[in-house]
């Protein structure tokens, strides 16, 4: 996956090899969101994003903008921006408890 974001981040931060990239609502907060996610993850609130994203591209084929975790608790939500193959964005919004695709607009 290839990453256009040039923010003003130290860059020495990549998190493994996954495409993971800014999250795309101007609050500079990219690190927190992951940090909130791997947390929520290593509590068991949550499963991996990487596992997301793969019932995600099989619903919902195309590239990923965005990636954000919402919520606390039982309402913890992945909400995910989608560029599908027909050029349309797709706002998602997936129970991080167990993957379940609860809305797509």
């Amino acid at each position: 996956g290839s990453s256009d974001d040039n923010d003003s981040d130290s860059g020495g931060s990549s998190k493994s090899g996954s495409s993971r990239s800014d999250d795309d609502d101007d609050d500079d907060d990219d690190d927190d969101d992951q940090t909130h996610a791997r947390k929520a993850v290593a509590r068991g609130d949550a499963i991996a994003l990487k596992q997301v994203l793969t019932k995600v591209n099989k619903q919902y084929p195309g590239r990923v903008v965005s990636v954000s975790l919402n919520g606390t608790g039982a309402n913890l939500r992945y909400r995910i921006r989608v560029i599908d193959n027909k050029n349309r964005l797709l706002n998602l919004m997936v129970n991080a408890r167990n993957g379940q695709i609860t809305r797509a607009d």
